[in-house]
C-alpha cells in the first residue's frame, strides 16, 4: 500500500516526537557522512556511516523525548491528584510516605516535599 507524501506528513505531524527526532537524525547523519567522506574519501563508507548514524540519533532521540513525555505526565498527574494506579488522593487525608505514592519520583523530585493544602502545593520540593 502506497502512501502519498501529504499522508506522511500528516502521520508526522501527529507522531509525538517524530519531528524532533528525523531533525536530529538527519543533522547527525549527515554530519557522519560529511566527516567520513572528507577523512576516508570513499562515498560508500561515508554513505553508510551517516545511514547508520541517521538510524541510531533519530531512534534514540525520539526515545528519550518519550521518556521526557512519560515524565512530564507522571508529574502532572500527581498535582491533579491522582495516583499511579489511576485512584483519586483524598488531598485532607493524603500522607506523602503513604505506599502508593511512596516510590512514585517524577524527574528526581522529592514526593515527601510535596504540600496540597499549601497555596503553591502544586509545585513538588516546594517549601512553602
Amino acid at each position: 500500500m502506497a502512501h502519498r507524501f501529504e499522508d506522511m506528513l500528516t502521520i508526522l505531524e501527529h507522531e509525538p516526537c517524530a519531528r524532533e527526532g528525523l531533525l536530529y537524525g538527519v543533522g547527525a547523519g549527515g554530519a557522519a557522512a560529511f566527516l567520513g567522506l572528507f577523512k576516508r574519501g570513499s562515498l560508500i563508507t561515508a554513505g553508510n556511516w551517516g545511514f547508520l548514524t541517521f538510524g541510531v540519533v533519530a531512534i534514540a532521540s525520539k526515545q528519550v523525548c518519550h521518556y521526557y513525555q512519560a515524565q512530564r505526565r507522571a508529574r502532572n498527574r500527581l498535582r491533579l491528584g491522582i495516583r499511579p494506579d489511576g485512584s483519586l488522593i483524598n488531598v485532607k487525608n493524603f500522607k506523602p510516605d503513604s505506599t502508593n505514592v511512596q516510590n512514585f519520583k517524577p524527574d528526581g523530585a522529592n514526593v515527601q516535599n510535596f504540600k496540597p493544602d499549601s497555596p503553591a502545593g502544586d509545585k513538588p520540593g516546594n517549601s512553602d
